[in-house]
């Protein structure tokens, strides 16, 4: 399997699960916009495209936070879409201070409002995978 040109998974590969008429596969990080997908057939004597598929990585957004206001140490959860599923490549903001990131899925982030802020309307941002959106939500601490 190929990913934009580059080697990503072979046959016994943890990322590529397939059965004699389709296959699955965990698509890594990549950056937003469109990527092909081949599957190859290829050994010393040949490199042949079986399938290629386009596909369209979209860039991550935020459409709501749940709940909008709450003391120091209060949970919310943060609404959108393209957050990935992995906490170590999320993280947020509340002003200027790193919130603790919970619990991450495609759809939403769970994190907490950080011990060392002041009352407040604060915004809260967001980074995933590097990529620090431009979206912004707003957090108010009473």
């Amino acid at each position: 399997i190929y990913i934009d040109g580059d080697r990503y998974a072979y046959e016994y590969s943890s990322h590529y699960k397939h059965n004699s008429v389709s296959f699955e596969l965990e698509v890594p990080l990549l950056s937003p916009g469109t990527h092909t997908v081949e599957m190859r057939a290829n050994n010393q004597f040949y490199n042949d495209i079986l399938s290629s598929k386009v596909f369209t990585v979209l860039e991550p957004t935020l459409t709501s936070i749940t709940p909008a206001s709450g003391a120091v140490g209060t949970s919310f959860v943060i609404n959108g879409r393209g957050f990935g599923g992995h906490t170590n490549n999320v993280s947020v903001m509340v002003g200027n201070v790193s919130a603790s990131v919970l619990f991450v899925t495609s759809t939403q982030i769970t994190a907490r409002v950080p011990d060392n802020i002041g009352s407040g309307t604060w915004t809260v941002s967001v980074t995933v995978n590097g990529l620090k959106l431009s979206d912004t939500l707003e957090f108010t601490i009473p």
